[in-house]
């Protein structure tokens, strides 16, 4: 198992390098804008089968994580979203990984803590993509500002009623 990790990683390292090389020979010109979102998709669906086949439920996330910034880089090199700046489009990273904690809790519905963590980088992915985009409706600042102790406080009461302390405290 050991080898054929090594085996798929150096791979791929070689793939990257050659990639490069080659990028910074001016071999590619135009065309590595186009091409580079259908590598990393596909690199997606491979990690995707190889966790499913192996029963390696944890590529699962890396999986989803690496998809959605593929999906994303192209939309943006298509011209299907607009282009923005790192200093716009980073909180996709957040997106991208309460996505990948979201799949986990579906795989594994009764570890809560990955439920929790999927919430809060969702919900700051979507906060700080907000306001880079500088996009703030009267209706979305107010429910994000009024409403977030109550959601926090929402899922505390979840969790505690999930724990054992609580359950054996109370005789459940």
């Amino acid at each position: 198992m050991k080898s054929r990790t090594s085996f798929i990683l150096g791979l791929g390292l070689l793939c990257w390098g050659i990639w490069l090389l080659l990028s910074q020979m001016r071999f590619f010109s135009h065309v590595q804008e186009q091409i580079y979102p259908f590598l990393i998709l596909l690199l997606s669906g491979f990690l995707l089968l190889y966790g499913i086949r192996n029963r390696s439920f944890g590529m699962l996330f890396w999986a989803v994580f690496i998809f959605q910034l593929g999906l994303f880089y192209f939309l943006r090199n298509f011209n299907l979203i607009p282009y923005f700046s790192l200093d716009e489009y980073w909180p996709i990273f957040l997106f991208a990984l309460g996505n990948g904690f979201l799949t986990l809790f579906v795989v594994f519905p009764y570890r809560w803590g990955l439920a929790l963590l999927a919430g809060i980088f969702l919900y700051l992915g979507l906060w700080f993509g907000i306001q880079a985009l500088d996009f703030i409706p009267t209706v979305l600042d107010f429910i994000f500002t009024h409403f977030v102790p109550l959601f926090l406080i929402l899922i505390g009461i979840i969790l505690l009623a999930h724990s054992e302390t609580i359950r054996r405290f109370f005789g459940i």
